[in-house]
């Protein structure tokens, strides 16, 4: 049991950074939104990089969570992992509120870094691997993925990891991009962020 609130279920995934677990909110009620504005508790988060007053904000529209099941990412906190890179995600989750990327609802600290996340069944690389993926299915999902990637660049943010285990896919076919660990502001004229470009192929 987390903060006295939320139970584990089960792990969703794991990787360099942390791991994802599936679990149950004890303080849901269906009489209320899950939704509710991040708590940072415990956590200095900072502005990111840019500070533009012409961002472009977007009310979120989409549904209201009617499931008491969350996600937690747990993020490790050592000398290789460091905490003002987790803040900078927390950001871009608060800034970037659109009905195609992924709600933030809670954070806390422990030992490690806690983002609570809305709890989203399956993911794009899911749905191809089934193999039964229909061309209308294919036009739903680009248009849901062009609207997500032009909210994200007219907030002057590059996502820099846009792939089908980044897209989640829930129960009424919304698309969501989530995990935004390595994203980034637009550089500053004149600012390089990297010299190297690294690319994943998918084999099918």
């Amino acid at each position: 049991m987390l903060e006295g609130r939320y139970e584990h279920i089960s792990k969703l995934g794991e990787g360099s950074f942390g791991r994802v677990y599936k679990a149950r909110d004890r303080f849901y009620s269906e009489m209320e939104p899950l939704v509710k504005p991040p708590s940072t508790s415990g956590i200095s988060v900072q502005d990111s990089e840019n500070k533009n007053p012409n961002l472009v904000l977007e009310e979120n529209k989409a549904e209201v969570v009617k499931s008491p099941f969350v996600a937690i990412k747990k993020l490790y906190i050592s000398e290789d992992h460091d905490e003002e890179s987790y803040n900078r995600e927390i950001n871009f989750y608060k800034k970037l509120k659109h009905p195609n990327i992924v709600r933030l609802l809670n954070t806390f600290k422990k030992k490690n870094l806690y983002l609570v996340l809305e709890y989203i069944e399956t993911d794009l690389a899911k749905v191809i691997e089934k193999g039964t993926i229909t061309q209308d299915n294919i036009k739903h999902y680009m248009k849901q993925i062009l609207e997500c990637v032009k909210h994200i660049h007219s907030n002057k943010v590059m996502h820099r990891d846009l792939k089908p285990s980044n897209l989640l896919i829930s129960q009424n076919n919304t698309l969501k991009c989530g995990d935004f660990g390595i994203a980034r502001d637009f550089p500053k004229e004149g600012q390089i962020l990297t010299r190297k470009v690294c690319t994943r192929y998918y084999l099918y």
